[in-house]
């Protein structure tokens, strides 16, 4: 389970569409244009820009499949891992709409998608029945509807995790 608080928009530099081409974010009753050049504003209401950073407020889950390499040194165990996992988005702002995803998402971020994730950690064994572990992850996950390249959802996430197993 995730919880992401902000989300960054720019328009894709790999963008090969004309210049004056661009994508519609409704975000708190305001309605932005981000494009490849310009900041300006249009109105009290609307704002041509060329990035936007939004709180989206989105909770999602994510459910991995990894395989790991470990290398077994007495008590400490480093190890990495790589896999594929695919990511539900469970819910989000309701305020933030994407105008591009209207026809295939109702103006949310994608219901699903798929990626992969690369980690690496280590479990420390501190006594018979007890461990402590520590572990940092790379995941990239990307919107596979049938809609525009420049339309997908790209997704990437930096994390650390640690714990005590039960």
């Amino acid at each position: 389970m995730q919880y992401n608080k902000k989300f960054e928009l720019h328009y894709s530099k790999n963008n090969k569409d004309k210049a004056n081409t661009y994508r519609v974010i409704n975000y708190e009753n305001i309605t932005y244009y981000i494009n490849k050049d310009k900041n300006e504003t249009l109105s009290s209401t609307s704002y041509r820009t060329t990035s936007l950073e939004a709180n989206i407020n989105q909770l999602s889950l994510t459910i991995p499949a990894t395989i790991n390499y470990s290398f077994s040194m007495s008590h400490f165990h480093p190890y990495v891992g790589i896999g594929v996992g695919v990511n539900f988005n469970l819910a989000q702002n309701k305020d933030f709409v994407y105008r591009d995803y209207n026809q295939d998402y109702d103006g949310k971020f994608p219901a699903f998608m798929a990626g992969y994730l690369v980690k690496t950690g280590a479990i420390f064994n501190t006594q018979k029945s007890k461990s402590i572990w520590v572990e940092i992850s790379f995941e990239r996950f990307l919107s596979i509807a049938q809609v525009h390249d420049h339309q997908q959802l790209h997704s990437w996430t930096y994390s650390i995790t640690g714990g005590i197993p039960f």
